[in-house]
């Protein structure tokens, strides 16, 4: 605080540099004499009472803040917490340091929970793990994908636990678990090219979601690493899209003793891609059917999990020819064809059994020491 005093013309001047109630400013002047055309200057810089403040909020990351967690939304294109551009990064300034409970692939876009503490974080993966918890996923993929009568099904394919390549997106037979993925298309039946789906989780396997579609026939638009790589920029030049078109889109978790849901869109990106179909349903609507299929994936991804039958000991040309057959009804001009999920992942599965036939008849030979 400063003061000063002149008696000569009679001026005063007062200042104060806070912190008053939010930090404020405040200056006062005075000049002229104390009878006769006073003049008197106040000023005030910073929040009166009641004055709205900048919360965490009011940034676009954060949907939802607690004491114990923050419910945030990834953009897609950026890490969870490595790098300098992570969502952990960008959100410490605001609510401070946060660890993370799930996972989100870097071009995987959407909510996702974070916790403020080791405690916090502990409580919030036993929720994640209920059977109450719903994440919900919406993914755009190439062709026509088909189910039951309600456009529904359950991909229930064994994978590894690990990322894999376009190759094998299923893995090495000796190192997969068992695993199933929901599905759900929510685009126009009439859609020829494209089909917007909806995905739920029964495990949650390392790039699930993208390995079940590579299998099926049906990888997601600008997944590079298990679709053909032609095909993304093809999209990228058709679409203007540069990314991966897998979105997670809700999430329903138990928190503070409420079942709470939290939701966002997909990201402008997707704009023109979503276009064609017109209107869409929510991620969460029509849930009943859904969850069974969830369920009933669940229930049978233990039975179905097992690795192949052996077929018969086989030599490398009939091994070779095996591989080119399976590959031949898999793809089609360098790209995975429509076809049904059944049929791709036997053409995969014959191929598998071959080699592991191969493997075992080399390893059973005698030694030549």
């Amino acid at each position: 605080m400063a003061l000063a005093w002149s008696s000569a013309s009679l001026a005063l001047s007062l200042s104060w540099a806070g912190p008053l109630r939010g930090s404020p400013l405040l200056s006062l002047s005075w000049a002229g004499p104390l009878h006769g055309s006073p003049r008197l200057s106040l000023s005030w810089a910073g929040p009166l009472r009641g004055s709205p403040r900048m919360t965490a909020l009011d940034h676009p990351l954060i949907i939802e803040e607690s004491r114990l967690w923050v419910v945030a939304c990834k953009p897609p294109g950026i890490a969870v917490h490595d790098g300098k551009d992570s969502l952990l990064r960008q959100l410490e300034p605001l609510v401070g340091e946060l660890l993370p409970v799930h996972r989100l692939d870097r071009e995987t876009s959407g909510v996702m929970l974070l916790a403020k503490s080791s405690e916090a974080a502990a409580e919030l993966q036993v929720a994640l793990e209920s059977d109450e918890c719903v994440k919900r996923y919406r993914g755009v993929v190439n062709g026509v994908v088909k189910g039951n009568a309600r456009r529904e099904g359950c991909w229930t394919k064994p994978l590894t636990p690990k990322a894999e390549g376009r190759k094998n997106p299923q893995g090495k037979s000796a190192d997969r678990v068992p695993a199933s993925t929901a599905y759900r298309v929510v685009s126009p039946p009439e859609s020829r090219f494209l089909s917007v789906v909806d995905f739920e989780l029964g495990s949650g396997r390392t790039h699930q979601i993208r390995k079940h579609c590579a299998m099926s026939g049906h990888h997601l638009l600008g997944d590079t690493r298990y679709g053909p790589l032609a095909h993304a920029k093809k999209i990228e030049r058709r679409y203007g899209f540069d990314g991966m078109a897998l979105h997670a889109a809700s999430l329903r978790v138990r928190l503070d003793g409420q079942l709470r849901d939290f939701g966002t869109p997909p990201p402008a990106a997707w704009a023109p891609l979503l276009e064609p179909f017109g209107e869409l349903p929510e991620a969460g609507e029509g849930d009943l059917g859904f969850r069974q299929l969830v369920s009933k994936g669940r229930a049978a991804k233990d039975a179905e999990g097992a690795a192949p039958a052996p077929g018969p000991v086989v030599g490398s040309r009939e091994l070779e020819e095996a591989m080119e057959e399976a590959m031949e009804e898999a793809m089609e001009d360098g790209e995975l064809k429509t076809r049904s999920p059944e049929e791709v992942a036997r053409a995969f599965e014959r191929f598998a059994a071959l080699k592991a036939s191969k493997a075992r008849d080399e390893g059973a030979r005698p030694s030549s020491d």
